[in-house]
């Protein structure tokens, strides 16, 4: 963290002292801030205080274990590929990759987990299932992927919800 604050201190105040910067001084400062910033990714990865991901599956469809397991992987495939380059996907990889599932009891329960995790601005992923096997074809809203990200981002989310 005091690498981060340093490295930014030094780019204001190159800034402050010269209208130009050359680019070469621009692209240090920003390799240093970057390091600083995956080197507090990685602590906060690393500590007590980790990454998790949580999936939400509605326990209202009674879907057929096959098909739960499935649909939690498509949502926490989908939530980790589709923010590859956030820095929490990337700290999460770089740890445990510690997941829970839990369970909702509604469409609308599963659309407020949703929506909570993009208010939060964290990696997050809703699944649509086809139908094609179970839900006698209609297209049915089925899991959350929540994070990764810090616990307490998706505990502020999903502390409510039992295990599944």
């Amino acid at each position: 963290m005091t690498h981060r604050i340093a490295a930014f201190r030094e780019a204001r105040h190159a800034v402050a002292q010269s209208p130009v910067v050359p680019a070469e001084h621009v692209d240090a400062m920003v390799a240093r801030v970057a390091n600083g910033i995956q080197a507090a990714v990685s602590t906060l990865c690393h500590g007590n205080t980790g990454f998790k991901q949580m999936i939400v599956l509605r326990k209202d469809l009674n879907m057929r274990k096959g098909k739960m397991v499935a649909q939690g992987a498509h949502a926490s495939m989908k939530a980790t590929l589709e923010y590859m380059d956030h820095p929490y996907v990337k700290g999460w990889l770089e740890g445990s990759f510690t997941k829970v599932v839990v369970g909702v009891a509604s469409l609308d329960a599963l659309f407020g987990v949703y929506v909570h995790a993009l208010h939060l601005e964290i990696p997050c992923s809703l699944i649509l299932d086809a139908g094609k096997t179970e839900f006698g074809g209609v297209p049915t809203y089925t899991a959350v992927g929540v994070g990764p990200a810090p616990e307490t981002y998706t505990s502020a989310i999903t502390a409510h919800l039992k295990l599944l």
